[in-house]
């Protein structure tokens, strides 16, 4: 369970960091 929770956490943060890099490109742009 810990391990499933750890992955699916990894998987969030991943998403929001792709999604933040796009938006400050966006931004600089």
């Amino acid at each position: 369970m810990a391990v499933a929770e750890t992955r699916s956490f990894d998987v969030a943060a991943k998403i929001l960091n792709i999604t933040a890099s796009a938006v400050s490109l966006r931004v600089l742009s």
